[in-house]
C-alpha cells in the first residue's frame, strides 16, 4: 500500500512549476525551492560542465539561450511536423531536430559534445529537481506523485508526461486536469455551491462548472473528481498497446534498412533491383501509414501492415544472401 506521506503533487507548468505535499487533512504545504520561492522555473540549461535546473539555470536563458531549454511542454507528446512544434521552433533559440520515428529532439552542447535529448528526457531532469526539493523538505524518499496536466492534453501528451515522470524515478498515481485540481483546491477551503473554472493554459480558454456540496467539499466529492479523471486510464492502457505495435513495426523497418546497408551493392542486388525497388516502395508506404494514422490505427491494423511487409522483405532478402 502506498505511503501517503511519500506522495507529492506537482503542477508541471509551461514556464513555472510547483510542488506540494498534503501531510495533514485538508492542508497542502507548498514546498519552496532553494531560493525560498514557491514556484520554480521550468528551464533546463546545459553548460560545458553541468546540467542546471531551477534557480541555477535561471540566468542562462539570456546568457546561454542556445543551450537553455524552455517550454519543452510544447514539444512533449507531439510529432516534429506538428504545427505547434513548428511554431515553437521558429520562436526558440535552441535547436530542435526531427529524431527517430518523426519525434522532436532538442540539440545542445554539453560537456564539449553535441547531445540530443527527447522532450521527455528534458522534462524528467526538471522533475528530478522538483523531486529532490520535496525529499529535502519532507525528509524522506519520494516515489509517488500526482501530476496536473492541461485539459487539452491528448493521450499522447499524457503518456509522454508519464514517461518523463518514470525517467525521474516517480510513479504517477494520478493525472488530474488543471481545472479539476483548481476546483478541488478551491472547494477544500470555501463554502460554495459550485465552482466556475477556466482553463487558460498557454492561451487556450476552456470554461466549465463543477458542482460542490453547500458545505466544505467532502473527500467523497474529491474521490469522484479523481475518478472522473481515471477515464484516461483505460485509454492510456490501450494507447500503450498501440504504441508497442507501432514501435515494433518501426523497429522492423529499421532492421530491414540496416540489413540492406550491410549487404551493400553486389551482383545479386543489381540482379534483383526490381524486387528491391518494390520492397523499398513498400517500406515507404508503411512509413507513410505510420505518419498518417498515429493514434487512429489500432493494434491489429499495425500487425497487419507488419505481416504484409515482413512477407515481402523476407523473400527479397533471402535472394540477396
Amino acid at each position: 500500500m502506498t505511503d501517503a506521506k511519500s506522495a507529492i503533487g506537482i503542477d508541471l507548468g509551461l514556464r513555472y512549476s510547483c510542488v506540494g505535499v498534503c501531510r495533514h487533512q485538508d492542508k497542502v504545504e507548498i514546498i519552496p525551492n532553494e531560493g525560498g520561492y514557491r514556484t520554480t522555473l521550468s528551464n533546463v540549461a546545459f553548460t560545458p560542465t553541468k546540467c542546471l535546473t531551477g534557480i541555477d539555470g535561471r540566468d542562462h536563458a539570456t546568457t546561454n539561450p542556445a543551450n537553455t531549454i524552455h517550454e519543452v511542454k510544447r514539444l512533449i507528446g507531439r510529432r516534429f511536423n506538428d504545427p505547434e512544434v513548428q511554431k515553437h521552433i521558429k520562436r526558440s533559440f535552441y535547436k530542435v531536430i526531427k529524431g527517430a520515428y518523426g519525434l522532436p529532439k532538442v540539440v545542445v552542447e554539453y560537456k564539449g559534445k553535441q547531445k540530443e535529448y527527447s522532450p521527455e528526457e528534458i522534462s524528467s531532469m526538471h522533475l528530478v529537481h522538483l523531486k529532490n526539493l520535496a525529499e529535502s523538505y519532507i525528509g524522506t524518499t519520494v516515489k509517488d506523485a500526482v501530476i496536473t496536466v492541461p485539459s487539452y492534453f491528448n493521450d499522447s501528451q499524457r503518456q509522454a508526461t508519464k514517461v518523463a515522470a518514470h525517467l525521474a524515478g516517480l510513479d504517477v498515481l494520478q493525472m488530474i486536469d488543471k481545472p479539476v485540481a483548481a476546483s478541488i483546491a478551491y472547494g477544500l477551503h470555501m463554502n460554495t455551491d459550485e465552482t466556475n473554472v477556466k482553463e487558460l493554459t498557454t492561451g487556450l480558454k476552456k470554461e466549465f462548472i463543477i458542482n460542490h456540496n453547500k458545505e466544505k467539499i467532502s473527500h467523497e466529492v474529491i474521490k469522484k473528481m479523481v475518478k472522473d479523471a481515471e477515464k484516461y486510464k483505460m485509454e492510456d492502457q490501450e494507447y500503450i498497446k498501440i504504441m508497442h505495435a507501432r514501435n515494433l513495426l518501426k523497429e522492423y523497418i529499421y532492421n530491414v534498412q540496416r540489413r540492406m546497408k550491410t549487404i551493400g551493392s553486389t551482383d545479386k542486388t543489381r540482379h534483383h533491383a526490381k524486387e528491391i525497388k518494390k520492397m523499398e516502395t513498400a517500406i515507404e508506404a508503411a512509413n507513410q501509414y505510420i505518419d498518417k494514422n498515429q493514434e487512429l490505427a489500432d493494434v491489429d491494423e499495425y500487425k497487419k501492415v507488419q505481416y504484409q511487409l515482413e512477407k515481402l522483405c523476407v523473400d527479397v532478402i533471402a535472394q540477396l544472401v
